[in-house]
């Protein structure tokens, strides 16, 4: 679309939506087909995502593009992205909620796995991370799933980790490695969750478990710091 067809669909856009005196409930696309809303939906969610996602234009587009197409909810996931890097993390959570609830009602759990991804490294939601790890294999039937790029056992492993369930989430990592090996994976490789599960170890006092993990992890990256720093003091507490 000509790019000033583009910027006359968000002049009226704004001169509509910024009416006062609309009705809660009204949507100013109602006298378009599904088809012509689909269409022009689609138009404005690409328009946002060549913008800079932070940015309130983006927000704009992707909003009325949602508000066009409400049954796409992944343009609305995407919504809560940009919430997020703003840091308006309310809203963020908010929408993502809304989106893994209608998704979760369509039998999909795409949605849940990204909230489970974002619980634990964002909020450090420990709790809410294992119960949408539990519900994706749930639903999944399957003993292993990815949240996001990442095992979603590793996820469930690092809050029962800290939440200071060292021995359950050493079954969750141990679950995880036999999996990954059906799969074909080199389990050596997966060194978060050998980490994880010697920093378990460690917090139990197995040293001899916890060098074993942290040696997997140095045998992949020598260098790797937080291991190095763990194994000293492994040693410091032996006095060696």
């Amino acid at each position: 679309m000509p790019l000033i067809l583009r910027f006359s669909y968000l002049v009226t856009l704004i001169s509509v939506l910024g009416c006062t005196s609309k009705p809660a409930n009204y949507n100013p696309f109602a006298k378009y087909s599904k088809v012509e809303r689909d269409s022009i939906s689609k138009t404005m969610d690409d328009f946002a995502n060549s913008m800079s996602q932070p940015s309130e234009i983006h927000r704009l587009y992707k909003d009325s593009a949602y508000m066009l197409s409400p049954e796409n909810i992944e343009i609305k996931a995407h919504l809560t992205y940009s919430f997020k890097k703003r840091g308006d993390h309310l809203k963020a959570m908010a929408g993502l909620n809304d989106v893994v609830n209608k998704d979760i009602k369509k039998g999909s759990y795409e949605q849940l796995m990204y909230r489970a991804w974002t619980l634990i490294y964002f909020y450090r939601d420990y709790h809410g991370t294992i119960r949408d790890v539990d519900l994706i294999n749930k639903m999944s039937k399957r003993a292993y799933n990815s949240c996001w790029g990442e095992p979603c056992g590793l996820l469930k492993g690092q809050a029962l980790y800290k939440l200071g369930k060292y021995e359950e989430a050493i079954k969750v990592f141990d679950t995880v490695l036999v999996e990954e090996k059906k799969l074909g994976f080199n389990t050596d490789h997966n060194f978060l969750v050998h980490f994880y599960k010697g920093r378990c170890f460690h917090s139990l006092n197995d040293f001899s478990n916890a060098l074993k993990s942290y040696g997997l992890v140095l045998q992949l990256d020598p260098n790797y710091t937080e291991a190095l720093y763990q194994v000293g003091l492994i040693y410091k507490s032996k006095g060696e």
